[in-house]
């Protein structure tokens, strides 16, 4: 009898994109902000925003590391 097979859908199994932003020498985590939906960024707990208190959009925001 053959074994068990895994799920298809187990997030732990598939292989994404490991490049992460930095900002700072600081990892950036990927937020969502607002219901217009705009994927922002995370540093330390604090939202990465402009001069004027605006959130920036994920991918402009430090490099891609």
């Amino acid at each position: 009898m053959a074994g068990k097979k895994g799920s298809k859908n187990n997030p732990g199994q598939r292989q994404g994109n490991e490049r992460t932003r930095m900002l700072n020498g600081k990892a950036v985590k990927p937020v969502m902000y607002g219901r217009k939906r705009l994927i922002t960024g995370e540093v330390d707990g604090k939202l990465v925003c402009d001069n004027e208190g605006n959130p920036l959009p994920y991918k402009s925001i430090g490099e891609l590391v």
